[in-house]
């Protein structure tokens, strides 16, 4: 809880237009919706498939109310993908100054993250463990991007061209 505390005590003192957010977020290429209609009482029954399907993955940065270098893949998230787009994406596109958060994840190497970004004039801060709440991007991007995948999958037909209308409008 004092972790917490500190860190938000610390974000409090930075002005909000420096921080860039920066999550990953893995999206399944098939969803199903949780609610139907019905006569008033009676229960629906449907068929969700079991199937297992391929999941994308997501990195991106927020940085004032705008997307900043969202980078689509498939695979698993490791150290080498994540200090690659930072080196290669966000770094670029961000200004001098800028303090970037992150998550405890364990493909986060921070010493070497740490290294990266302050090559690029900018700052790395951690989230306290276990604290995505604390993360602006978690419900600024991810909430409303899986929000609009599962009302827009079924006109839609991939997910590519879902993900696309989506960040044109970002």
């Amino acid at each position: 809880m004092e972790e917490r505390k500190k860190f938000i005590e610390a974000v409090e003192k930075i002005d909000e237009s420096t921080i860039c957010w920066v999550d990953q977020c893995g999206i399944d290429k098939h969803y199903h919706r949780s609610h139907g209609r019905s006569l008033r009482g009676k229960r629906i029954y449907a068929k969700v498939p079991g199937k297992k399907y391929k999941r994308c993955n997501i990195i991106a940065g927020y940085l004032n109310g705008k997307v900043i270098t969202p980078f689509q893949y498939n695979g698993t998230t490791d150290s080498d993908l994540v200090e690659g787009w930072f080196e290669d994406h966000l770094l670029p596109a961000l200004p001098k100054g800028t303090t970037i958060p992150i998550d405890s994840a364990s493909f986060h190497r921070k010493d070497v993250l740490k290294d990266i970004v302050e090559e690029a004039g900018c700052y790395l801060i951690s989230l306290p463990t276990y604290s995505p709440d604390l993360n602006k991007i978690e419900y600024a991007l991810w909430a409303n991007l899986k929000n609009h995948l599962r009302n827009y999958s079924k006109f839609v037909p991939t997910l590519d061209e879902i993900l696309m209308d989506y960040f044109k409008f970002k």
